[in-house]
This record gives structure tokens, sequence and C-alpha cells, in this order.
């Protein structure tokens, strides 16, 4: 579980990244109100494909990684009564995707150069 939390700490980071270039204000709700749907997304998709289970597979991420994005932005257009912009979905899609897939690139080409070494 705990490579999984490598996870959650990027959605979180998105939010707070958010927040920030929008000139919103850090407070902990404010980062909160943000992260929650990716992350309600994020434990739905992650317990539904077992994704604890090869917590640095980055095929078993993908749906997972869908699912958060997917889940996130039903929960957002029933809080704000709209469908989230079309950019606002682009941008947290990508930035999602690649933080968590970066933190699994990384870990696996570490494995390799021990398994070298």
């Amino acid at each position: 579980m705990p490579w999984l939390l490598l996870d959650v700490a990027w959605l979180v980071l998105f939010a707070a990244l958010g927040r920030n270039n929008h000139g919103e204000t850090e407070t902990l709700g404010g980062i909160a109100s943000v992260a929650w749907p990716f992350l309600v997304g994020y434990v739905v998709g992650a317990f539904a494909l077992r994704l604890s289970r090869t917590p640095r597979s980055i095929g078993r991420l993908i749906p997972v990684w869908a699912i958060t994005i997917g889940i996130a932005m039903a929960i957002r257009t029933v809080q704000k009564g709209r469908a989230p912009e079309l950019d606002f979905v682009i941008v947290a899609t990508v930035f999602a995707g690649l933080g968590m897939i970066a933190w699994r690139v990384i870990a696996l080409l570490v494995c390799r150069w021990r398994a070298r070494a």
C-alpha cells in the first residue's frame, strides 16, 4: 500500500498546483475540495482492479487512471451543475497520468539497474 500513496500524493499535488495557477488560496480545505473527486475515483479504480496486488504495474494502472478521471469528472459535473471545461479534462488527464506513470517507470528502471549490478 505505501507505493499507492505516491499516486495519492500526486493527485493532491495536482489540486494544489491547479489552485495556485488560478490564483486561489492554498488552504487545506481548498486543496481538498479539488482533490477529493480524483481521490474517490482513484480509490474506486484501485480497489476494483486490485492495484495493490501489483502497484508498480503500468498495465494495471492504465484502467485505474481512466476510472479515476471518469469518476472525478462525473463528480465535478454534479458538483458544479455542468460538465467540466474540455481544457480542464485534458490537463487533469495528462497530469494525473504522467505522474502516476512516471514513478512506475523510475521504479522499473531502478529494478533493472539493480538486477544488472
